[in-house]
């Protein structure tokens, strides 16, 4: 099938290159023009829809991460501090090797407000997500014409990763909204040499260095090498830079510190009243390596991960990938005629340009990274949905009817997704260890009815991973009260009150919860997935 594809977009894409170009617009083009903003309503709309029906119920279940980052958004919000008792800790602890922490200090706002739901936190997702289309757009509206950047919008709109990422509170997905965000304002200095505008980019830029770990990275390079160009063009001033750099190193040097504690450069943690720099139970320095160049390399791993399926059932659809198979050859096309424009504009700073240094950065770390996946990657997709725009722009202006079968292709494939996605997804990953549904707390409240005499209720962790976390998400409980009675070995968490998540040896007086079945000579009451194993009390008697 997707070999079909390839074909069809690689001969459409030759005819529109030999198609002659005329001078006046198509109508096509016209159309767009002359509807843009009832077409900007339209997918607004669709937007709020796609990415708020069904929020509780798709995907299914409460993912891992979300969890760990709802119970500490959930702790921050009523006791002020983690579940580890840090106050503001600048990076959160959570199982041990960190969760980035801008997710869950907006999560902790709405829980001052709002009561634990799962669609309560996943409202962050949405907005972040609308955010990403809203700036998306006007970043490539004011920086590089109408027309591309509609199709920017429509492409952002209806593919697969953009819609998924919207929809589950995943902290690290803010990375890519928050890069545009910053990208919007720091072309505006550029553009306008105000210094106002060089600190909300620096200041933006540092809160977005609190998305995801990766953009340590992906930030350095990009202000080194616009600061470095603006200066080669005199294009920035020093004052400029000042504005720039000022906010940029103050919320970044709080990260430069945990950095240094968890490298053993500076040998003790921070804590304090007004802010903490925690030592992580488990530092995941080792995740970016050289020598993860090679699996990435071989058979393609990384493009198969960027374009079609990360192993991830909650990040992508294999059968649809993340921007459908049609995309690919239009990223190349569009990356052709994006290099183009960059050479015709050498000494301007041009959109293009910042937009390939961040493709660039991205694609040779996402080689470095082990088990790469893709919200790990995820601020690629700001300049592979830019090629996307670039090259369907340059084909709907040379040849209307090619424009149009492009479009009703993905337009098909649009409603094919959405409609498996919002029927048929919960079958993806139901059984998944890294969700849990409400079966497992319809478990969990008969075990807690069967364990008044018998005290102590395991939960298998090899069915559910790091279980505890929902334990003290279901019971709100007081994060002192959690580090008072929990058991801890490295970074797992073994016990907490009666409850026990690692099972060594199984008897007949305790309540087990898990998805294996065994024979014990015990009673087995089934829900969903999940078995509960328990006697009646009155055999004690």
């Amino acid at each position: 099938m997707y070999d079909n594809y390839y074909l069809i977009i690689g001969i459409l894409i030759i005819i529109s290159v030999l198609v002659k170009e005329k001078k006046e617009d198509n109508f096509l083009i016209r159309f767009i023009k002359k509807y843009r903003i009832i077409l900007l309503i339209i997918m607004f709309i669709m937007a709020l829809f796609l990415y708020t029906y069904k929020l509780d119920l798709v995907p299914i279940g409460l993912n891992v991460d979300e969890a760990g980052m709802a119970y500490d958004a959930y702790s921050m919000a009523h006791y002020g501090v983690d579940r580890f008792l840090y106050k503001n800790p600048v990076y959160f602890i959570n199982y041990g090797d960190g969760q980035n922490a801008l997710y869950t200090y907006i999560t902790s706002l709405l829980l001052r407000v709002f009561d634990y739901k799962l669609l309560t936190i996943r409202i962050p997702a949405v907005i972040f997500g609308l955010l990403t289309l809203l700036f998306g757009y006007k970043l490539i509206k004011e920086n590089k014409d109408d027309i591309t950047a509609i199709i920017t919008l429509f492409v952002m709109l209806i593919t697969p990763f953009f819609i998924m990422k919207s929809r589950w509170a995943l902290e690290s997905y803010l990375f890519l909204p928050m890069l545009i965000i910053s990208l919007y304002f720091f072309m505006n200095a550029t553009k306008t040499s105000k210094n106002i505008y060089y600190f909300l980019a620096g200041s933006l830029l540092g809160i977005t260095l609190y998305t995801y770990a990766i953009s340590y990275v992906v930030i350095f390079v990009f202000v080194i090498v616009s600061i470095l160009y603006l200066l080669i063009q005199k294009k920035i001033t020093i004052k400029n830079i000042i504005s720039f750099s000022i906010p940029l190193f103050i919320l970044a040097l709080p990260l430069i510190l945990l950095l240094l504690i968890n490298n053993n450069i500076i040998p003790n943690e921070i804590k304090t009243n007004i802010i903490s720099i925690p030592k992580l139970l488990n530092y995941r320095g080792g995740d970016l390596s050289f020598a993860n160049i090679k699996y990435n390399l071989s058979n393609y791993h990384i493009l198969t991960v960027m374009f079609k399926d990360d192993g991830c059932s909650w990040n992508s659809i294999s059968n649809y990938g993340t921007l459908y198979s049609i995309s690919s050859l239009l990223v190349v096309f569009g990356l052709v005629i994006s290099l183009s424009n960059l050479i015709k504009n050498k000494k301007e700073y041009i959109i293009d340009l910042p937009i390939f240094i961040i493709f660039i950065t991205m694609f040779l770390l996402s080689l470095c990274i082990s088990n790469v996946n893709i919200n790990k990657i995820n601020c690629i997709y700001l300049p592979i949905t830019y090629y996307i725009a670039l090259a369907l722009s340059y084909i709907y202006r040379k040849s209307c009817s090619i424009g149009i079968v492009i479009t009703c292709l993905y337009l098909g494939l649009f409603i094919s997704f959405t409609k498996y996605y919002f029927n048929d997804f919960d079958n993806e990953i139901k059984d998944r260890i890294h969700f849990v549904s409400q079966d497992f707390y319809k478990a969990y409240e008969f075990a807690k009815e069967k364990s008044q005499d018998v005290k102590i209720i395991n939960i298998d962790e090899k069915n559910i991973v790091q279980p505890y976390i929902y334990i003290l998400l279901k019971e709100k409980t007081n994060p002192y009260e959690f580090n008072k009675n929990m058991t801890i070995k490295g970074n797992k968490i073994l016990k907490y009150n009666n409850y026990n998540f690692y099972i060594e040896d199984m008897n007949n007086r305790e309540i087990y919860i898990t998805k294996y079945k065994y024979d014990i000579g015990m009673k087995c009451k089934r829900f969903g997935a999940y078995n509960v194993y328990y006697l009646d009390t009155n055999i004690f008697f």
